[in-house]
């Protein structure tokens, strides 16, 4: 059997690696699985390790990581994949991200998969609210987790603008899950950090708004976290520059999150009192950049902290 778990999902892609690893070393042995780095095995070698017979297990398992991360390697499958034994399943897994291999779905290595009845299964990232949702009502029922309501939402909420949410999602459940078997929304809120880009909208919107002690707070619990200075300034640019485009009507690439959050600070705060403002807080916001640059940590967070509260 073989299987081709592809995608820009890496953390759905590895569960599912996971959960058939396990399962052939229920029914068969765990010793007889091999795992192998599609990003340094050369194709020679890879052939070989489909290929070969087991003299101590009847069944093996290969597992191949970011296969087409070389694009020899999977040019080679093409010839090879009906050279597998019958007792041997495998399991090619492909990171979007890591990929050397364009219009992978008309190649003639997915071709010859689909011929030979490989089960291909896609794991793309959920992007919105409306999509995660129903998957993260499913895992908190998984990790049985009695939730009150406004759990949901505020679990949404403190990882949204992550790259992958659902794997920050299920990192925080296995936490939660941990602490107690009822989540309440004071819980979630003490134990789960918001994310990068939640802390700089919500450090952005209360500097805009003029609320100085909002500020205060927000950067206080921030600094206690760890978060450097530098990346943060950069968060607070990018938020800057989406900004500038909601108000200007400008071409700015922005994910959805970016931009419904945006749209909304926008509302909140005032689009026209905004557009009016709006050189002002790039020039403080280049200003600041050019101060962290030769500032300690500690001096730079004095910076940062005196430009949010007079911008």
């Amino acid at each position: 059997m073989i299987y081709f778990l592809h995608g820009d999902n890496d953390y759905l892609i590895s569960r599912r690696a996971k959960e058939l690893r396990q399962a052939f070393a229920r029914e068969h042995s765990p010793g007889a699985i091999t795992t192998i780095d599609g990003t340094e095995v050369a194709p020679t070698d890879l052939t070989s390790q489909l290929t070969a017979l087991s003299l101590f297990d009847p069944y093996r398992l290969v597992i191949v990581s970011a296969v087409t991360a070389q694009a020899g390697n999977w040019t080679m499958l093409e010839t090879n994949l009906a050279h597998i034994p019958e007792q041997t399943t495998v399991i090619l897994t492909d990171i979007k991200a890591l990929s050397k291999v364009r219009n992978l779905t008309i190649t003639r290595t997915m071709k010859e998969l689909r011929r030979l009845g490989a089960t291909v299964e896609k794991f793309d990232l959920t992007k919105s609210s409306y999509q995660l949702r129903p998957w993260l009502e499913t895992e908190l029922e998984r990790h049985q987790l009695s939730v009150e309501r406004g759990v949901t939402d505020k679990l949404l909420e403190l990882t949204a603008g992550e790259e992958n949410q659902q794997a920050r999602l299920e990192l925080e459940l296995d936490k939660l899950a941990l602490l107690s078997g009822e989540l309440t929304v004071r819980l979630v809120e003490q134990y789960v950090q918001p994310s990068p880009q939640t802390n700089a909208f919500a450090i952005l919107e209360a500097g805009l708004a003029g609320d100085r002690a909002g500020v205060a707070q927000l950067l206080d619990r921030l600094i206690m976290t760890g978060e450097d200075s530098n990346r943060f300034l950069g968060l607070l640019a990018s938020q800057a520059l989406a900004l500038a485009g909601v108000l200007t009507g400008a071409k700015v690439k922005l994910s959805p999150y970016q931009l419904g959050q945006t749209r909304q600070l926008a509302e909140r705060v005032g689009a026209h009192r905004l557009k009016s403002r709006l050189g002002g807080i790039i020039a403080k916001l280049a200003q600041l950049d050019g101060k962290i640059k030769q500032s300690t940590p500690d001096q730079a967070w004095v910076y940062i902290r005196s430009t949010l509260s007079s911008i």
